[in-house]
Order: structure tokens, then C-alpha cells, then sequence
């Protein structure tokens, strides 16, 4: 039964630590059970019970590269970011968003669109800078994003210059193997008004 668990979990395109932990839990009972009671041991049950242990080394594996993966692709998430709001293209920056994205200061998908509409028509470039990039994976499949992120408008006409930074805290999920911003749990990526 286990083999068929880790077999199912080898061939799984979500493999989380949960997961891998719960199989360990279990192999490690059996095993327990199997080396003390010597009556019912036979050299192919032995031998069994040892490659279940390269099976759950190759499931580490899995998931560290899968980890690798995603942290990869979240990373390019926000260049996305950053350039979509350089070019001022507020459906590119709404893209990265999931469809279900929440602020933590209550402003909805409809508020941050009109907002980022109208800074967008205002000043003639903007730039952002996002810094001190840190991704933590959460046990469910989602993960955390921090960083400090710096937003500089201009209006050439008047010589006018806005700077606004914010420590932003975000969770990130993937919807169909891409990453997307599921919540903005602390800070601002927008002005404020």
C-alpha cells in the first residue's frame, strides 16, 4: 500500500511536504514493526522495505526541484510586474493578479484597476524598483512573498515628482502552473491617495 501511495504521489504534479511527511510517518512504522518482530522478516520483504527509502529520497528530490521551479517562476512574476508597471500597462499588472486577488486594506480588483488607470493617464513614467525579494514556501501549496518596492511618478509639463515606498508582504498561488498575487496581506504596490 505504501509503494502504491509513493508511486502515486512520484507521478503526482503536486508533490508537497505534507504529503511526503505523512508517507515517511507511516514507512517508519512498518519498518519499526517489521526489524523488531524477527519471526515474519524474509529477504524480499527486507529488501522492499529498502528501496522504499530511495523512493522517498527521490520524492525529496521532487520536491526541492519543484520548489526550485516555482521560486524561479515567481521571481519572474514580479520582472513582469515591474515592467507591466514601467509600461504603464495596467491590464498587464491586473493579469498578475488572481482572479480572486484581496488587499489587505480592503481595496478590491475594481478600486486598484480605476487606480492604476488613473495614475497611468497622470504621469508621463513611472518606475519601479522592487528590492529584497524573499519567497518562503507555505504548506499549502502557496507561498510568501516580501519586498520593499519604490514607485516614482513624473509629470515632465509641471516638474512634478511622486515617490512612494511600501514594505509589501504577498501570497502567491499558482493557477494553471503559473504563479499569480492571491493576496497583498501588508502594504501597497499603488499610490495612495
Amino acid at each position: 500500500v505504501l509503494e502504491d501511495r509513493a508511486a502515486q504521489l512520484m507521478n503526482s504534479s503536486i508533490i508537497t511536504r505534507g504529503k511526503i511527511d505523512e508517507l515517511s510517518r507511516d514507512y517508519w512504522k512498518i519498518r519499526t514493526a517489521y526489524f523488531n518482530y524477527k519471526p515474519y522478516q524474509s529477504p524480499k520483504i527486507t529488501t522492499r522495505i529498502m528501496g522504499f527509502d530511495k523512493m522517498l529520497a527521490r520524492l525529496e528530490n521532487n520536491l526541492e526541484a519543484s520548489n526550485k521551479d516555482k521560486i524561479k517562476k515567481i521571481r519572474s512574476l514580479y520582472e513582469e510586474f515591474r515592467s507591466a508597471y514601467e509600461n504603464k500597462d495596467e491590464y498587464a499588472v491586473m493579469n498578475l493578479l488572481s482572479e480572486d486577488w484581496d488587499s489587505g486594506d480592503g481595496t478590491s480588483p475594481g478600486d486598484l484597476e480605476e487606480n492604476l488607470r488613473n495614475m497611468f493617464s497622470v504621469y508621463d513614467s513611472i518606475d519601479c524598483v522592487i528590492s529584497n525579494l524573499n519567497v518562503t514556501r507555505q504548506p499549502d501549496q502557496r507561498f510568501t512573498v516580501n519586498y520593499e518596492i519604490k514607485i516614482t511618478g513624473r509629470i515632465f509639463e509641471t516638474g512634478i515628482t511622486r515617490e512612494e515606498k511600501s514594505s509589501v508582504s504577498e501570497e502567491i498561488v499558482f493557477e494553471n502552473k503559473q504563479p499569480r498575487i492571491h493576496k497583498t496581506l501588508q502594504g501597497v504596490f499603488w499610490y495612495r491617495h
